[in-house]
């Protein structure tokens, strides 16, 4: 085999195995944490109507005839503010809540409470 031969074989060889190559599996996400579910006998005495999850403020409890129908969810990155005179209480983001990620309430500024 001449000199040409042989690179054209070693050049295919080559090729061939890039394109041949493992690409590796991409990363596993992040398995999503179930949301919380009240206690089943949360709407035993609460009349029809929508309510804050207690343990949660990313879901609300839809009870009807004294039974939970519904555990409805915010979409990710919302929340509801249970305090928000707002009515009904509805999903919002993050960012306009008043509410950090863990569910408290971001801290007020005494100048925004105090009279002047």
């Amino acid at each position: 085999m001449n000199r040409c031969a042989c690179l054209s074989v070693l050049m295919m060889v080559f090729v061939l195995g890039a394109c041949q190559r493992e690409v590796p599996p991409p990363p596993a996400a992040a398995a999503e944490i179930p949301e919380p579910a009240p206690d089943a006998s949360f709407c035993a005495d609460e009349a029809d109507g929508d309510y804050l999850n207690p343990k949660s403020c990313r879901s609300l409890v839809i009870c009807r005839s004294q039974q939970m129908a519904e555990l409805r969810i915010c979409p990710k990155g919302e929340v509801i503010n249970g305090l928000s005179e707002q009515r009904p209480l509805r999903c919002l983001p993050l960012a306009e809540s008043g509410l950090n990620a863990d569910c408290s309430f971001k801290p007020v500024p005494l100048s925004d409470v105090l009279p002047e």
